[in-house]
């Protein structure tokens, strides 16, 4: 469900400082092995977590006044003491007397983030110096040049061309910095991956040459007597080339290979990632092969709550990251399955139009009153009883659909059911990242 495989840490805990539980993206955040193991280990989220505890002091008293806290940044201690920047959306959830029962929230991993702006700001800084000398000596130059001469306009321009320059060669550096650290990393993996197959383009000739001779045994045996004599010089032979070590060692060696490559593509993804230009989830695909496979995924969940009506059109193709479509189709209609108390209908369309691709899922539920649905898709917004839902679902549902250029639209009437309408360009390539 989206719970296990959200992106972001998923969390409930005690203002006393314990988590009730968590999803594996909230364990791996914090360095834990699994969410159990996160649970178990912290036993006082102030203590054991905060880098500096008052703001965990700070956090619980905003909750306490009954207000969600949104964008809260905090830095926390990871299991094995390194520290990690983390942002916070939190929502307390209140007894009948209005005291906190427990909190739900999201944990995100900033790191990057903080990492990128101390970079930015850094590298901002040393360029607005190196701009600042410049700038003090082109003017000074600027200066005694117009005492001397009007004439010499072209030199105070050919010079501002020269800061120009000289700037954007200080940035091609700084990314030729990072090139080349790259290009080091890349040249660890591949050498023993070179060096691999040399060994394993070695054996296959040792094993090429025994082929041989036992090629031509064969024709002496189907022409002469024998047989028993050239069977013993073959397995002499099989020794001296040392084809049992070799035929063993071939698989070892193709594994070395794959674990190499596997390091080459993890380094490459993780500057994508640095660099936020990673788009290799995005592919083309087809959306009505998506839905179909969504709708097998969750077919125990509304087989038999409603009858399913599906009409595909002949959509195109479009450039998209389907898993996380997926994702969307799996929220729409799980919702749509617990909105119908007895037997109802579903429907699911696609069609397209010149700039979009539209799918529709619309059931005959309870519907959804007028006062909320202007805030479904807010983080935390739930109707169900405590411990049904998050209130994350809808909200994770728009973020991918926004990350895809794409629109949300919902209409509902409450006894009837409810109609959601997702529009995804045809054309353009949609954000990889938020």
């Amino acid at each position: 469900g989206i719970f296990e495989n959200a992106a972001e840490g998923i969390f409930q805990s005690t203002c006393g400082g314990r988590f009730l539980s968590c999803n594996p993206a909230a364990a791996t955040i914090l360095g834990y092995a699994t969410p159990e193991d996160l649970i178990e280990s912290v036993v006082d989220i102030e203590r054991q977590l905060y880098v500096r505890p008052e703001r965990r002091r700070e956090l619980c008293g905003l909750l306490r006044q009954g207000r969600s806290v949104k964008n809260f940044e905090v830095e926390f201690y990871r299991k094995d003491g390194t520290r990690q920047w983390v942002l916070l959306n939190i929502r307390p959830v209140l007894n009948e007397q209005g005291e906190i029962l427990y909190v739900d929230g999201i944990i995100q991993d900033i790191a990057e983030r903080k990492r990128a702006e101390m970079a930015l700001q850094a590298l901002n800084e040393e360029l607005e110096q190196r701009v600042e000398v410049r700038t003090g000596e082109l003017e000074q130059a600027n200066h005694e040049l117009r005492q001397l001469t009007s004439g010499l306009e072209s030199a105070l321009t050919e010079l501002k061309s020269a800061q120009s320059r000289i700037l954007q060669q200080e940035k091609m550096a700084s990314i030729g910095q990072l090139a080349a650290g790259v290009a080091h990393e890349i040249n660890n993996p591949m050498g023993f991956i070179i060096s691999n197959l040399n060994s394993l383009r070695k054996y296959t000739e040792k094993i090429a040459t025994f082929m041989d001779l036992q090629a031509g045994a064969v024709e002496v045996l189907l022409t002469r007597s024998g047989g028993k004599d050239i069977t013993d010089n073959l397995e002499k032979q099989k020794n001296v080339l040392k084809l049992d070590f070799i035929m063993e060692d071939l698989g070892q060696l193709i594994k070395e290979s794959l674990e190499g490559a596997e390091r080459v593509k993890t380094i490459v993804q993780n500057l994508k990632s640095f660099s936020r230009l990673d788009e290799s989830e995005f592919k083309i695909a087809e959306i009505n092969e998506g839905i179909e496979n969504t709708i097998n995924m969750v077919w125990n969940e509304i087989k038999y709550k409603a009858v399913l009506k599906k009409e595909y059109g002949n959509i195109p193709q479009i450039y998209c990251n389907l898993g996380q479509l997926n994702q969307v189709f799996m929220n729409l209609l799980v919702n749509a399955a617990q909105s119908i108390e007895t037997q109802g209908e579903f429907g699911v369309k696609t069609s397209s139009d010149d700039e979009n691709v539209s799918i529709t899922i619309s059931d005959t539920g309870s519907g959804i009153p007028a006062e909320n649905l202007s805030r479904i898709f807010e983080p935390f917004f739930t109707t169900k009883e405590v411990g049904q839902g998050t209130g994350l679902g809808l909200s994770i549902a728009y973020d991918i659909v926004k990350k895809h250029y794409g629109e949300f639209h919902v209409q509902s009437e409450v006894g009837k059911g409810t109609t959601f309408t997702i529009n995804l360009p045809i054309a353009g390539r949609p954000r990889a990242s938020a």
